[in-house]
């Protein structure tokens, strides 16, 4: 089975959470200004399409338009996290609160850890007493943007898919018993948090539950040619959005009656969880495009053509305070046309990371990657297995 672990925690939480929460910033850093560019040709006019134009080779140069705008040193961060026993895919994500500085950090059923303002050891979450034990790969942390003491993970590869804890990690509960969940999203238009759906991994199958997590039922109406519902997002108690990959027709599929009936508004294989941003929920597809909607999903625009985002890796992309874009790639890269245009930030990263958050208050960008063997039943965390890079103006 091919393991494909989403970075649903960033493109969500920290696009739907940086700006909603009203947290104060500790700090006042603002990401240096980008010099203006000329876009591509290739980019051409965002249009609303349902499917992509056929026949465009992807690039495997750098973007023409890209030029550094920061500096700074890539600096290790996984302090007394290293060596750490774990099973395949030691280390699952790292997610940066939004509201306080602190950093999260999931490693692959050993359970979540904590480092705080200041320290240079991380403390290990789910101490409280009653608490359930994280045994999971994260696949998805979300941040509450009422209050982000609580916040839900799923996870795969463990005995139980989601969990929610309301005060701030020092307890978690079990919501039901479902397993193997890709990135799971939250009904955040409802005060009591009702409505959630959660893809499971690596399967033509999504379940949704409408009593917090308590028990769940399996949502039909969706082809088995859409292949694994992976990315779903709910807009409403009503109004659903699923990403899919792996399919003989995989795209974007919305359901705008609690999941009983599916139209499918966009065709290709979806690569990302969706970015929940301020100016609406864009989706990167395996082509390297970027699509988005400003109408809840019922239209969808190229905002990147295929083939002309050869610098940002295909699986991630957050907001960031300020509105502007971030991805990485061979290095961290930002956008301030929505996606349009992209600009190297910083220098390039020292491996290829699974994913990315960014600590505000620090002004720090945190990556990091799992690396696993399968033929070994333990893989100890590696010393460079978090990095981060604080930022400085150039």
């Amino acid at each position: 089975m091919t393991r494909r672990l989403p970075t649903a925690c960033a493109l969500v939480a920290a696009a739907l959470v940086a700006s909603a929460c009203g947290a104060k910033q500790a700090t006042t850093f603002q990401l240096p200004p980008l010099a203006s560019t000329t876009p591509s040709t290739t980019e051409g006019t965002p249009v609303t399409v349902n499917r992509l134009p056929t026949g465009m080779a992807t690039e495997t140069t750098a973007d023409p338009t890209a030029t550094t705008v920061a500096t700074g040193a890539w600096e290790p961060a996984t302090f007394n996290l290293t060596g750490l026993d774990s099973t395949c895919g030691n280390l699952a994500m790292v997610m940066a609160r939004p509201d306080r500085d602190e950093v999260l950090v999931s490693v692959f059923r050993q359970g979540m850890f904590s480092l705080k303002a200041g320290a240079t050891e991380y403390r290990k979450l789910g101490q409280g007493k009653g608490s359930a034990i994280l045994d999971n790969g994260t696949t998805a942390i979300l941040f509450d943007p009422d209050n982000a003491d609580t916040f839900w993970e799923s996870g795969a590869y463990g005995p139980i898919a989601v969990y929610r804890t309301n005060d701030g990690g020092e307890t978690f509960k079990a919501l039901g018993t479902i397993e193997h969940s890709d990135p799971m999203s939250v009904d955040f238009s409802d005060p009591a948090r009702n409505t959630m759906l959660s893809g499971q991994h690596e399967a033509n199958k999504l379940r949704k539950s409408t009593n917090g997590g308590t028990t769940w039922t399996d949502v039909t109406g969706i082809p088995t040619s859409a292949g694994y519902l992976a990315y779903p997002h709910v807009v409403d108690a009503s109004t659903f959005l699923v990403g899919t990959y792996s399919g003989s027709s995989p795209g974007i599929f919305r359901s705008t009656d609690a999941g009983a009936t599916w139209t499918q508004l966009f065709t290709g294989n979806v690569n990302s969880a969706p970015l929940v941003a301020s100016d609406g929920i864009y989706y990167i597809l395996d082509t390297g495009a970027i699509v988005k909607s400003t109408d809840k999903g019922a239209t969808w625009v190229i905002v990147r053509s295929p083939g002309t985002l050869s610098t940002v890796n295909k699986n991630m992309m957050i907001q960031l305070p300020d509105g502007r874009l971030a991805a990485m790639g061979r290095s961290l890269v930002v956008s301030e046309d929505k996606g349009k245009t992209w600009k190297t930030l910083g220098p390039p990263l020292p491996y290829q990371a699974n994913g990315f958050t960014f600590n505000r208050f620090q002004s720090t960008f945190y990556i990091w990657k799992y690396e696993c063997d399968y033929n070994k039943p333990s893989n100890p965390v590696a010393d460079n297995a978090v990095m981060k890079l604080t930022l400085k103006a150039g």
